[in-house]
């Protein structure tokens, strides 16, 4: 790989890693805001356990920042669980709108921004699959006897069950 594009690369990685770690912390402290200023309700276990997933961004960004392998594959794992995610949550919204269960109040404007994340979440996978960023990374795909999905799905859909699992504790 050319001089010029590991640089690149690298300082992508580095800036990526900072701004994964400044918005987890600017996450984090505004859900601190709002419990100091208005106290922790009743609602608010249930958002720290719906958006919960946003805290593994600080793991994230320390491996990704020092170019550790296991950022690289935390990272998949987490978007690949936002990816999950949002898909089912689109793919229940469409359901419970042709159903006639719920109106679209928003007309449509939830939808695009619903689908916006999508593209972005995949953006960030594929972004993270290209060579260059997984040699500056330490991770070698083709050396493994199971493919890189079986080791990323599985445990993104472990993660989404039990987030789903402990919401539904939570609000009952």
């Amino acid at each position: 790989m050319n001089y010029d594009v590991r640089q690149q690369v690298n300082w992508g990685i580095r800036i990526y890693a900072a701004a994964i770690l400044l918005f987890s912390l600017m996450y984090i402290g505004y859900y601190l805001y709002i419990s100091f200023t208005w106290g922790l309700r009743q609602g608010g276990l249930s958002l720290l356990v719906s958006d919960g997933i946003f805290l593994l961004f600080l793991p994230i960004a320390a491996a990704l920042f020092y170019f550790k392998p296991a950022g690289w594959w935390l990272n998949m794992i987490v978007f690949t669980y936002l990816l999950i995610s949002k898909i089912v949550a689109v793919a229940a919204n469409i359901f419970l709108l042709q159903a006639g269960l719920i109106v679209d109040q928003e007309g449509g404007m939830n939808f695009a921004i619903e689908t916006f994340y999508i593209v972005l979440y995949l953006a960030i996978l594929i972004l993270f699959l290209w060579k260059p960023v997984r040699e500056a990374l330490n991770v070698y795909l083709e050396r493994l006897r199971i493919s890189a999905f079986w080791r990323i799905f599985p445990a993104a859909l472990v993660i989404y069950a039990l987030q789903f699992y402990a919401a539904i504790i939570f609000l009952n």
